[in-house]
């Protein structure tokens, strides 16, 4: 089998050609808890929106880094990677996995990498759901380390390609 390798014009495939591997992972880390991966800090909303609690087991998976192309909000940049939306998601354990072995994927500079996670339950937040279990995890490389923040992903109206925020996604596989 072939890695996925076409590019849309809200995401540029940057990693095609390399062998990433994660996992497989049992889900036991959680971003509130992996003090040692983001030295730089880790937001309170991981907390606060209960993302503090072991997720799910996961398979080995083929990640592959994506760069923002052109401006777009959330939902464009999501949509755009390839596969269902049952196929574009990470564990908290799979992103702790990927910036512990693959930091140097990770966009340089103070710019943004974006992860979609599933959480592992519906939680309610100001009485609204979250996204349907959906979350973005936002990971910024700084002098003293990574920084980790949690968004909603309706949250900011655009991501400015001319930055060249990165994407990780777990990777297809074409047949």
């Amino acid at each position: 089998m072939e890695k996925y390798s076409s590019t849309s014009s809200v995401l540029n495939l940057i990693s095609f050609g390399e062998e990433l591997v994660l996992g497989p992972l049992v889900g036991q880390r959680t971003i509130a808890n992996a003090k040692d991966i983001f030295q730089s800090g880790i937001g309170n909303d991981f907390i606060n929106w209960g993302l503090d609690k072991p997720g799910i087991a996961t398979p080995k998976i083929f990640p592959q880094v994506h760069e923002i192309a052109s401006d777009a909000d959330l939902l464009g940049i999501f949509t755009a990677l390839p596969g269902t939306r049952e196929q574009k998601w990470l564990s908290q354990d799979q992103v702790i996995e990927f910036c512990d072995k693959y930091a140097n994927w990770l966009r340089p500079d103070g710019h943004q990498t974006l992860f979609l996670c599933k959480k592992d339950e519906t939680r309610l937040i100001n009485g609204n759901k979250l996204a349907d279990n959906l979350i973005v995890v936002k990971i910024r490389v700084l002098s003293d380390g990574l920084f980790v923040n949690v968004l909603k992903p309706e949250d900011y109206l655009f991501w400015q390609g001319e930055y060249r925020h990165r994407v990780v996604s777990p990777g297809l596989l074409a047949v």
